[in-house]
């Protein structure tokens, strides 16, 4: 358990550490979204909703570092609930002087993951993932990604 904590602690300073020097050139983005379960295992068909924070440099070409803190909740004869600090990289496909940018990114981070049925309640620290493919433009993002308590969600987002 300590070393989840040092390992959130640590994250959360580097962001802070990176935001503070490229204050200017950093974009703060508000998604949400769609999550509909992926039918693997011996899960049933289950949705949910996402709301994230995601900390960028919008303006980088090619490879740049990335980060979101996310929680995912999902429902169906369970509920699971996917409380995410994630660091990670992004590739974008075009350059910065396009309206519309694409990219890719990758992200792995801590994760609280809390499960709750009929007769039982879970909660565990394990490893949290995102991954997905995004459009974005001057004010808004969209996309799909793959995320933490196998969901692909369907994401919409503002620039603030």
């Amino acid at each position: 358990m300590k070393k989840v904590v040092i390992a959130v602690i640590l994250l959360l300073a580097s962001e802070v550490y990176l935001l503070a020097q490229d204050s200017k050139k950093t974009q703060f983005t508000l998604t949400a979204g769609y999550a509909k379960g992926l039918n693997t295992f011996d899960f049933e068909n289950f949705h949910g909703f996402h709301l994230g924070f995601n900390f960028n440099k919008p303006q980088a070409e090619g490879i740049t570092w990335d980060s979101q803190f996310s929680l995912n909740y999902s429902s169906d004869y369970e509920d699971r609930l996917a409380v995410t600090p994630l660091g990670g990289g992004r590739l974008y496909f075009n350059g910065s002087e396009n309206k519309y940018r694409f990219f890719f990114n990758l992200l792995a981070g801590p994760a609280l993951y809390h499960f709750s049925g009929d007769d039982y309640i879970e909660t565990r620290i394990d490893i949290g993932y995102a991954g997905g493919f995004h459009m974005t433009t001057q004010k808004w993002q969209c996309g799909v990604s793959v995320e933490a308590i196998e969901l692909v969600v369907f994401k919409l987002g503002i620039h603030l």
